[in-house]
């Protein structure tokens, strides 16, 4: 028998050696119906860790899902305050029906043509983009408007 008073493992040894038994486990088999769908929008979050979106949104008319989205997206939604931005380019509308669950905010641009489209091609890069400029120029307003009242 060996004697262990003598016998000392350093902690670098010791958690090499977990490691070592972490990495030759079996591979835990998860069934379909238990797994966790990704999206390449979710960016290794699941579904509870995602950001909800405080409204339904609604890109010229055409409601947008949640799964669909950004996280940046979604961010820049929650922020986004009813107002006309961008030189008119954009429009931003809240409707409350007095259900939050029903609520929901619509930004809508022109796009009919291919020069309406080009023009919000060239003013904005993307729908983040787009939302960007929307919540920093409703910020530039209030903080005008409080000035105003000072």
């Amino acid at each position: 028998m060996a004697n262990h008073e003598n016998a000392s493992v350093s902690v670098t040894d010791l958690a090499d050696l977990i490691n070592a038994v972490k990495d030759t486990a079996p591979i835990k088999k998860v069934p379909y119906s238990k797994r966790e769908p990704r999206s390449p929008f979710a960016e290794g979050k699941t579904r509870k860790q995602r950001l909800k979106l405080k409204y339904n949104f609604y890109q010229n008319g055409y409601r947008v899902p949640p799964k669909s989205l950004f996280d940046r997206e979604i961010e820049l939604i929650n922020q986004l305050t009813p107002g006309r931005y961008a030189g008119n380019l954009v429009t931003v509308k809240k409707i409350e029906s007095g259900n939050e669950e029903m609520d929901t905010i619509h930004i809508m641009y022109r796009n009919a043509t291919f020069d309406q489209r080009l023009s919000i091609n060239q003013e904005f890069k993307g729908l983040a983009g787009m939302m960007e400029r929307c919540v920093k120029e409703a910020e530039t307003q209030k903080q005008a408007q409080i000035r105003k009242s000072a």
